[in-house]
């Protein structure tokens, strides 16, 4: 049987065994923590904010960054689109003389209007037949008739029309003249009414340029010194071999042909250029002499007569007010 002291001497040791496990959890704890948290910093506590998710619901500040918890995924979420393509500014021209940029996304050059052979096709050309007048310039793209005729425009051309001293037509590709008119021949090849004269040489405003600067038309004679061309293209001096003079009548009308550069020159519907061509026919926009054409309009003339002269060079070629023309003149008619 145990005495009194002996259950005192057990409850004691029982008191310091139970003290004794309660100072280890105590250390054990400080050191989890000491361990967790960066020597001098306090536990993160989070500011309580919220950001709302593209489904509706909302999401706090979590972790040691306290950054924003991700939202859940969702299946209408839009990705992020591509980024937008900027492409150089580059032109290129066309066969027909317009002009296309590069386009994105591979910016490769924009195709170029349809062609047929390098010729824009006919229903790009404007139509003109049954307005009631006859009309040599009614092309406005490569490749289109430049002029009506009988044939292609009977409404317009098969009745005759007021005997205006003009050309109504032209005949230099084989084509029928108007009825009341007749082919001119060289070097205008254009329908005039019978009798009357065929101007279609330059202004008598125009200059002429020379070795010695810029003489007016009126002022030169056979022998003057002018620049030319030569066969293959070269600026020569050349000498005049032959002048003309052609009464205009009261209504006729030019060419006020303007480049791109400024240059501006006034000559008769029918004069050549410098490769054969009337001047007529020059389409705005086109590149001619080295510049675009900017405007081709007929505009009145209120002179008495056109002029025109003829170098003795291979083109026979010449620059009227800047612009490089050629010369209705011929060398087989010198002397007549």
């Amino acid at each position: 049987m145990r005495t009194p002291f002996i259950r005192e001497r057990d409850g004691f040791q029982m008191l310091v065994i139970v003290l004794f496990l309660a100072f280890l959890a105590a250390v054990g704890g400080g050191v989890f923590l000491s361990l967790r948290t960066p020597p001098g910093q306090a536990p993160a506590r989070c500011t309580q904010e919220a950001k709302l998710c593209p489904d509706g619901s909302a999401v706090g500040r979590t972790g040691p960054n306290c950054a924003f918890a991700p939202c859940p995924p969702t299946a209408t979420t839009t990705p992020p689109g591509p980024e937008p393509v900027y492409c150089t500014l580059e032109a290129k021209q066309c066969p027909d003389g317009s002009y296309v940029g590069r386009v994105p996304p591979s910016c490769e050059f924009a195709p170029c209007p349809l062609t047929v052979n390098g010729n824009v096709p006919p229903a790009a050309c404007k139509n003109q037949c049954g307005n009631g007048q006859c009309e040599e310039i009614v092309c406005l793209a490569v490749g289109c008739p430049c002029a009506e005729t009988p044939a292609s425009c009977p409404q317009d051309c098969a009745q005759p029309q007021p005997r205006e001293c003009r050309s109504y037509a032209s005949c230099q590709d084989g084509q029928a003249c108007p009825a009341g008119t007749e082919c001119s021949g060289l070097p205008a090849y254009g329908c005039y009414p019978p009798g009357c004269p065929t101007p279609i040489c330059l202004a008598a405003a125009t200059n002429i340029a020379t070795p010695s600067g810029q003489v007016n038309v009126q002022k030169l004679m056979v022998g003057t010194k002018v620049w030319s061309l030569d066969a293959q293209g070269k600026k020569i001096v050349s000498t005049i071999v032959r002048v003309g003079r052609t009464p205009a009548p009261k209504n006729h009308r030019v060419v006020r042909l303007m480049l791109s550069d400024g240059r501006e020159v006034r000559v008769s519907p029918d004069h050549p250029t410098a490769n054969g061509q009337p001047v007529s026919k020059l389409q705005v926009g086109a590149f001619y002499d080295g510049a675009r054409v900017t405007s081709a309009d007929l505009v009145p003339y209120g002179e008495a007569a056109t002029y025109d002269l003829l170098p003795d060079s291979a083109s026979g070629a010449y620059w009227a007010d800047g612009i490089l023309l050629g010369s209705t003149l011929s060398a087989s008619s010198i002397g007549q």
